[in-house]
């Protein structure tokens, strides 16, 4: 499976009083990774939103498995899990510079028109970038047809 890959160094905001990542931080790494996946691909979330669509997070699902630490240096990985005609499915993973896995997860996008504010399509350019970085891309062409 295609994935993207940031690097991110751990510093003071992203951990409590002890210098620990703690659960919820994870969230803002998923965030990070998912962001420059998606400027990397296809364009930016700014980008998007002013062709029309909105792409606001609709569930995450977060699996922590231990605590980064302060100064650590991460890699965080994306990739597009199931790409629908109305929503997008990402997963995400976090390792440590020892490459052990400290946090994986899955968040689901929705598309959202943003003057109605009602599900709509995922824009058939937008598809065709994002379904390289699917395991079946075939499926993706059959929901365009």
């Amino acid at each position: 499976m295609n994935y993207k890959s940031i690097s991110h160094r751990v510093c003071f905001a992203d951990t409590d009083a002890m210098g620990i990542v703690y659960y919820a931080n994870y969230l803002r790494f998923f965030e990070m990774g998912r962001n420059a996946f998606i400027r990397d691909v296809f364009k930016s979330y700014k980008d998007i939103e002013e062709s029309g669509v909105q792409m606001p997070v609709a569930s995450v699902e977060v699996k922590y498995r231990r605590s980064a630490q302060f100064e650590d240096l991460l890699e965080i990985r994306t990739y597009i899990k199931s790409l629908s005609q109305v929503k997008m499915s990402v997963y995400t993973e976090v390792y440590n510079q020892e490459n052990i896995l400290l946090c994986s997860g899955t968040t689901v996008l929705a598309f959202i028109d943003k003057v109605s504010h009602r599900p709509r399509r995922v824009p058939e350019d937008m598809m065709y970038a994002l379904s390289e970085y699917l395991d079946e891309p075939e499926m993706v062409q059959m929901c365009i047809s």
